[in-house]
């Protein structure tokens, strides 16, 4: 899948979960659905999935270059994760 697809594939998710999440009030709120807000909740989100996606990668390339990836693949794999989950640095 070339990064367009992907990005593409990544803000429709976010659009979608907005959505899906928007509709969990119960009772269901009534009134005017203010679209223009949720949009920007979801650039935003995505611009901070996309900046993060991209240091991880940035940073699953220097981790390769740093070991030969025959021992330490999950090590390696396992370094990817704590990034994105923001313990490591």
């Amino acid at each position: 899948m070339n990064k367009e697809l992907e990005k593409i594939k990544l803000k429709t998710l976010i659009f979608e979960a907005l959505g899906e999440a928007s509709l969990q009030w119960e009772p269901k709120p009534t009134g005017v659905f203010d679209s223009t807000g949720a949009i920007k909740v979801g650039e935003k989100l995505y611009t901070e999935i996309d900046a993060m996606l991209d240091y991880v990668i940035e940073r699953a390339v220097e981790l390769s270059r740093q070991t030969d990836f025959k021992g330490d693949f999950y090590r390696s794999k396992y370094e990817i994760k704590s990034i994105i989950k923001g313990e490591v640095k």
